[in-house]
Formats: C-alpha cells, sequence, structure tokens
C-alpha cells in the first residue's frame, strides 16, 4: 500500500515537473515571438530628402552652331556700322560673338543638389516648392537626364538638373508631394542653348 502511494507521489512530481518545464518553454518561444517587439527605428529625414553632386548643365557645343552664330554675330556688327555708324553697337556685337566662342569652350562648374521638404536648393541657392509651378523628369535611354523645373514667373526660363545616377522613380514620388508633374517642351532659346553649350 505505501509503495502504490510513493509511486503516485512520484507520478504527480514527474507530472509537475514536466508541466513546469512546459511552461516556461512556451513562456520563451512567446517572448520570443512577442507581436510588440518593435522594428528598427529609419529616420524619416532619410526619406524626405535627396541629394548628389554633379556638374550644373550637360549641354555639350555643338561645333557648327557655334562658329555660325559666330559669324552671324560678326555680319551684325558690320552692317551696324555700315547702316548706323553706330561704334557701341558695332563692338556689342563682336564681343558676342567672342562671348559665344569662349563660352562653348569652357567647362560646366559642379554643385550641390538637394531636394528637401524646402524645396530644391543648388548650392546655396534655395528654389522654394511656393515658385515653383510643376517638375518634369526627362529619363531617356540616350539624352540627358535631368530634372526640369518650371517657375510661377513665365519670363523665367526653365531650370535643368542633371540628375546623374539618382533614381528617377524615387525622385519623381519625393517631387509629387510638394508640385504637380507636366511634360516641359523646350523652348526655342533652350534648344539654342544646348546648341551652343551655354
Amino acid at each position: 500500500m505505501e509503495n502504490t502511494l510513493d509511486l503516485k507521489k512520484q507520478s504527480n512530481t514527474v507530472k509537475d515537473s514536466e508541466d513546469s518545464s512546459e511552461i516556461k518553454i512556451t513562456k520563451k518561444v512567446s517572448e520570443d515571438n512577442d507581436p510588440e517587439e518593435k522594428p528598427a527605428k529609419i529616420d524619416p529625414l532619410a526619406l524626405q530628402q535627396i541629394s548628389w553632386r554633379g556638374p550644373t548643365s550637360l549641354n555639350k557645343a555643338d561645333e557648327k552652331w557655334v562658329y555660325s552664330t559666330m559669324a552671324v554675330m560678326y555680319v551684325l556688327a558690320i552692317l551696324s556700322w555700315v547702316i548706323y555708324e553706330s561704334i557701341i553697337t558695332t563692338v556689342m556685337f563682336a564681343l558676342l560673338g567672342i562671348l559665344i566662342w569662349a563660352h562653348s569652350r569652357k567647362e560646366h562648374p559642379e554643385a550641390n543638389f538637394n531636394v528637401h521638404p524646402a524645396g530644391i536648393s543648388v548650392d546655396n541657392n534655395l528654389h522654394s516648392f511656393e515658385d515653383i509651378k510643376s517638375f518634369w523628369i526627362d529619363y531617356k535611354p540616350e539624352a540627358p537626364k535631368e530634372l526640369s523645373v518650371q517657375f510661377n514667373k513665365w519670363h523665367t526660363n526653365y531650370l535643368k538638373i542633371p540628375i546623374e545616377n539618382q533614381n528617377p522613380l524615387r525622385l519623381r514620388t519625393l517631387l509629387l508631394q510638394y508640385v504637380p508633374e507636366e511634360k516641359h517642351e523646350d523652348t526655342i532659346v533652350e534648344l539654342v542653348q544646348q546648341k551652343l553649350g551655354l
């Protein structure tokens, strides 16, 4: 009889021990899979700005256009002297031809570009989104990859920013939060600037 009671006690002790171990294991697994565990924090500012450095323009001068434009400037200089005998106008057209030639030989400087909630910065110059009417990203395979910015003032030329190796989709997503997207067509002035490398 006593042996029977001892076996029951041992059985209960083993059972209690197993239950205790099961509770500990379950608790351990529950702690490891805690649904309230917070993911790694991501800095929201890193998602709200895109910065890069590159040339201010990708325009390359077309030699034919450069020399043709210079020839036109010199012809105008001669005509202004022959017809009007204006030394000022003559010198102005001649200097303009020289400046076009010199500028076509000049390399475009580099700048720091930054797109952020306040606007678009080129070095220390900030273009506020309040002054921007629309934007367009030109990302054709064989064409210069540029961000085109149109300002609210009609007489202001488009701001063309080379986007280098930046992700155009990420840049577009960021800009759409602040200004509308609209396709920009190059004006005659911009086409001439591209040909002259200005």
